[in-house]
């Protein structure tokens, strides 16, 4: 009986974990406020921080050798800059947003251009 009972538990404790986060995590419907917008807001940024890593590494790969497709996963690395920008302006407001969107776009250009420098095997410039 006790098993049932631990086992329970366990399933409770698991749907919590990963219902209660996805609702905190949800679409936003209106204005939300209180603990829940800054749940939101870690949440966001966790998956689109995650995704940035995931696509700087496929540009560095593609980059370096020499696929057909790095500008185009360049190009999905420069958009999630944006994404990243857009998701904190109904927290930071507009300028904020662009501001970050635009200090992400250099950063992602400057770091392509170390990455071709690379490739070519230059060491200064």
């Amino acid at each position: 009986m006790k098993r049932i009972g631990l086992a329970a538990t366990l399933v409770l404790f698991f749907a919590v974990c990963i219902f209660g986060t996805s609702y905190a995590a949800g679409p936003v419907k209106g204005k939300i406020s209180g603990p829940r917008k800054a749940v939101f807001l870690r949440m966001q940024m966790w998956k689109l921080w995650e995704d940035h890593i995931t696509w700087t590494r496929n540009y560095i790969i593609s980059s370096l050798s020499g696929l057909e497709d790095a500008d185009k996963v360049r190009e999905r690395l420069l958009k999630n800059g944006d994404d990243i920008g857009n998701a904190i302006k109904p927290f930071y407001g507009d300028d904020a947003g662009k501001k970050l969107a635009s200090l992400l776009r250099d950063h992602i250009a400057g770091a392509a251009d170390v990455v071709k420098a690379a490739k070519a095997g230059k060491e200064k410039d």
